[in-house]
């Protein structure tokens, strides 16, 4: 597995992303939730508001694994009452976002660099999961749902 040999540590050019990203929720508490599957991302927006009742300006990353769902994704959750900054259409998560969307392809490693804690998609779903090997690269912990039987091996390791 060729993600096995990402580095331990977040490169240079993470961390200066970090520094640049973070300046729209400084002081702010972020979970990443990548590589997600249809239902997963309105099951992510729930725990979102749940933990943001108790953690006022707590703010959710979505990157879904398949970004040409963002703008179905982005509508859907602003349906529910979520305020969403949309990756795709140029918009930035200011204080009042909710769910910063991120529907564009090779930004893991920088939102990694955000958060401490991030959820692996494809694992709510009778998928199989995703690969965490990204996430743990950046010193990560991962959250996963049940399903993760296509990366056993690596879950089993990181148990």
């Amino acid at each position: 597995n060729l993600n096995d040999r990402r580095p331990a540590r977040p490169s240079s050019d993470a961390v200066r992303a970090r520094q640049a990203c973070a300046r729209p929720s400084a002081g702010r508490r972020v979970l990443v939730a990548a590589s997600t599957h249809d239902p997963e991302e309105e099951a992510i927006a729930e725990a979102h508001r749940l933990i943001a009742a108790r953690l006022p300006g707590f703010c959710t990353i979505i990157a879904p694994r398949h970004p040409g769902r963002g703008k179905g994704i982005a509508e859907a959750l602003r349906a529910k009452g979520f305020k969403i900054a949309l990756r795709s259409a140029g918009e930035r998560p200011g204080p009042e976002t909710d769910i910063y969307l991120v529907d564009t392809i090779g930004e893991l490693g920088t939102l990694y660099a955000l958060t401490d804690i991030a959820f692996v998609g494809g694992s709510l779903i009778e998928h199989g999961g995703q690969n965490p090997i990204e996430a743990t690269g950046h010193g990560v912990a991962v959250l996963t749902g049940p399903h993760w039987t296509n990366f056993r091996d690596i879950y089993r390791a990181l148990l």
